[in-house]
């Protein structure tokens, strides 16, 4: 029986994203599957799960988990036409960074990982303000269960 896990998943997402093609003259620095005590080097991308639900069903809990995936692009600059136009190349980067392995390597549990949302953000970490783009991923899990009364 394979049991939900929301660390692996958020790290096979980091995994993902760490892997992810930039757009040009740019380069992914580091992916967090876990919240880093400070971010040393950007671009650089936080998954943070925010809630979850699950339905239970004959034998199995069907669940649906919203998780961000938080680019950190730049620190505040006021330098916005670079800004807008770094957001704008990535967030096509980000928004398909799991089409190609939507179950995160993590069958049978994970059925698929995919965008909802996304926004882009002056974004607070620690005691810095940065330009960011935060997209939201719903994650579809099914995990079998044994309950007894």
């Amino acid at each position: 029986m394979a049991v939900f896990s929301l660390y692996n998943i958020c790290n096979a997402m980091a995994t993902a994203l760490a892997a992810v093609t930039p757009p040009t003259g740019d380069a992914m620095r580091k992916a967090y599957g876990q919240a880093p005590n400070d971010v040393p080097m950007l671009p650089c991308a936080v998954v943070e799960p925010q809630n979850g639900s699950l339905v239970l069903s004959p034998g199995a809990y069907n669940g649906t988990h919203a998780i961000d995936v938080i680019l950190l692009i730049e620190t505040a600059s006021g330098d916005y036409p670079r800004i807008e136009t770094r957001r704008q190349k990535w967030l096509p980067v980000v928004l398909h960074a799991f089409d190609g392995n939507m179950a995160l390597d993590l069958e049978p549990v994970v059925k698929k990982c995919y965008p909802t949302t996304w926004d882009f953000v002056d974004y607070e970490y620690g005691k810095q303000t940065y330009q960011a783009i935060r997209v939201v991923f719903n994650v579809d899990t099914f995990e079998t269960v044994t309950l007894a009364p």
